[in-house]
Protein backbone atom coordinates (compact mmCIF):
# COMPACT_ATOMS: atom_id res chain seq x y z
CA UNK A 1 0.00 0.00 0.00
CA UNK A 2 3.01 2.67 0.41
CA UNK A 3 4.57 1.55 -2.58
CA UNK A 4 1.46 2.25 -4.86
CA UNK A 5 1.13 5.72 -2.98
CA UNK A 6 4.51 6.60 -3.40
CA UNK A 7 4.03 6.16 -6.68
CA UNK A 8 1.06 8.16 -6.69
CA UNK A 9 2.91 11.14 -5.39
CA UNK A 10 5.53 10.81 -7.70
CA UNK A 11 3.74 10.76 -10.59
CA UNK A 12 1.69 13.64 -9.19
CA UNK A 13 5.18 15.93 -9.19
CA UNK A 14 5.58 14.72 -12.66
CA UNK A 15 2.48 16.16 -13.87
CA UNK A 16 3.12 19.37 -12.71
CA UNK A 17 5.42 19.96 -15.43
CA UNK A 18 2.29 19.57 -17.59
CA UNK A 19 1.23 23.04 -16.52
CA UNK A 20 4.58 24.64 -18.07
CA UNK A 21 3.02 22.60 -21.22
CA UNK A 22 -0.59 24.74 -20.49
CA UNK A 23 1.13 28.11 -19.81
CA UNK A 24 3.55 27.58 -23.59
CA UNK A 25 0.19 26.32 -25.07
CA UNK A 26 -1.64 29.56 -23.42
CA UNK A 27 1.13 32.01 -24.75
CA UNK A 28 1.29 30.63 -28.35
CA UNK A 29 -2.77 30.50 -28.80
CA UNK A 30 -3.55 33.89 -27.15
CA UNK A 31 -1.36 35.36 -30.15
CA UNK A 32 2.69 35.51 -28.60
CA UNK A 33 3.05 33.27 -30.71
CA UNK A 34 1.87 31.00 -33.78
CA UNK A 35 0.95 30.94 -36.69
CA UNK A 36 -2.40 30.17 -38.88
CA UNK A 37 -3.25 26.76 -37.29
CA UNK A 38 -3.15 30.03 -33.79
CA UNK A 39 -5.42 32.20 -35.13
CA UNK A 40 -7.57 29.38 -36.65
CA UNK A 41 -8.01 27.86 -33.04
CA UNK A 42 -8.44 31.28 -31.56
CA UNK A 43 -11.40 32.12 -33.91
CA UNK A 44 -12.81 28.91 -33.61
CA UNK A 45 -12.42 27.45 -30.27
CA UNK A 46 -11.58 30.48 -28.06
CA UNK A 47 -13.04 28.35 -24.65
CA UNK A 48 -9.37 26.21 -25.42
CA UNK A 49 -7.36 29.57 -24.67
CA UNK A 50 -9.34 30.04 -21.54
CA UNK A 51 -8.84 26.67 -19.92
CA UNK A 52 -5.02 26.57 -20.98
CA UNK A 53 -4.91 30.20 -18.73
CA UNK A 54 -7.09 28.47 -15.65
CA UNK A 55 -5.14 24.73 -15.93
CA UNK A 56 -1.81 26.98 -15.78
CA UNK A 57 -2.61 28.11 -12.18
CA UNK A 58 -5.00 25.91 -11.25
CA UNK A 59 -3.84 22.71 -11.64
CA UNK A 60 -0.65 22.99 -9.25
CA UNK A 61 -2.63 24.55 -6.59
CA UNK A 62 -5.39 21.65 -6.66
CA UNK A 63 -2.56 19.02 -6.75
CA UNK A 64 -0.57 20.50 -3.54
CA UNK A 65 -4.09 20.26 -2.07
CA UNK A 66 -4.75 17.35 -2.53
CA UNK A 67 -0.69 16.18 -1.69
CA UNK A 68 -1.73 18.06 2.28
CA UNK A 69 -4.61 16.18 2.52
CA UNK A 70 -3.33 12.78 1.20
CA UNK A 71 -0.29 13.68 3.90
CA UNK A 72 -3.34 14.56 7.14
CA UNK A 73 -5.28 11.37 6.29
CA UNK A 74 -2.25 9.26 6.21
CA UNK A 75 -0.80 10.66 9.28
CA UNK A 76 -4.10 9.67 10.74
CA UNK A 77 -3.73 5.74 9.52
CA UNK A 78 -6.64 6.47 6.75
CA UNK A 79 -4.55 4.94 4.02
CA UNK A 80 -7.22 4.00 1.29
CA UNK A 81 -8.71 7.44 1.82
CA UNK A 82 -4.76 8.62 1.27
CA UNK A 83 -4.99 7.04 -1.73
CA UNK A 84 -8.15 8.21 -3.33
CA UNK A 85 -7.29 11.69 -2.27
CA UNK A 86 -4.65 11.36 -4.61
CA UNK A 87 -6.72 10.39 -7.74
CA UNK A 88 -8.68 13.55 -7.82
CA UNK A 89 -6.00 15.86 -9.58
CA UNK A 90 -6.20 13.35 -12.73
CA UNK A 91 -9.74 14.01 -13.06
CA UNK A 92 -8.46 17.51 -14.45
CA UNK A 93 -5.63 15.99 -16.69
CA UNK A 94 -9.21 14.64 -18.71
CA UNK A 95 -9.63 17.84 -20.43
CA UNK A 96 -6.60 18.11 -21.53
CA UNK A 97 -6.36 15.49 -23.25
CA UNK A 98 -9.28 16.17 -25.08
CA UNK A 99 -8.51 19.12 -26.37
CA UNK A 100 -5.33 17.93 -27.58
CA UNK A 101 -6.87 15.19 -29.47
CA UNK A 102 -9.24 17.78 -31.06
CA UNK A 103 -6.09 20.24 -31.62
CA UNK A 104 -4.75 17.03 -33.83
CA UNK A 105 -7.76 16.90 -35.71
CA UNK A 106 -8.18 20.38 -36.59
Amino acid sequence: MKNLRTLQIILLWASLVLSIYAFVSYACYAGLCGGYQASEVRNKHSWFISYYGYFTWFYPIFVFICLYLSRRLNNENQSISSLLILLFPYLLLLPLGYMEIILWVI
